[in-house]
């Protein structure tokens, strides 16, 4: 059932927990780490000398795959986190798997879709140096 871990790991657990991020407080600040990308997702689009239909496009969609991403994030981060490994399996059955899956569609059709609309701009190197 739903039961709240309140176990106590041992110390080599902890400190691998801290760099992995299931630790309750970097799992706190890698919950927000999707939302810190729309501002910059924005901030490249704004740039873009000619904005053409695939541009927004591109940016739409990958505005969108990054919200769900980072909804994604903050409830396995903040959330999931804190129940044990069947918790965590019975969420993650039905309804809430298919969302997951189409947010991960999401997120990868607008990193590929504005990815390309970055490239074809000739703003941005095509290969960083």
């Amino acid at each position: 059932m739903l039961r709240h871990r309140t176990q106590v790991g041992e110390p080599l657990d902890e400190l691998l927990e801290s760099f992995i991020g299931k630790a309750t407080g970097t799992s706190f600040v890698l919950a927000f780490s999707g939302f810190f990308a729309l501002p910059l997702l924005t901030a490249l689009h704004l740039n873009l000398p000619r904005r053409r239909r695939f541009d927004d496009v591109g940016y739409a969609v990958s505005i969108v795959g990054t919200g769900l991403f980072g909804a994604a994030a903050f409830v396995q981060d903040a959330v999931l986190v804190h129940l044990d490994r069947p918790a965590q399996q019975d969420l993650l059955r039905g309804s809430p798997r298919l969302a997951l899956l189409i947010g991960v569609a999401t997120f990868i059709l607008g990193a590929v879709l504005f990815g390309a609309s970055l490239i074809r701009s000739g703003r941005y190197p095509r290969i960083p140096s």
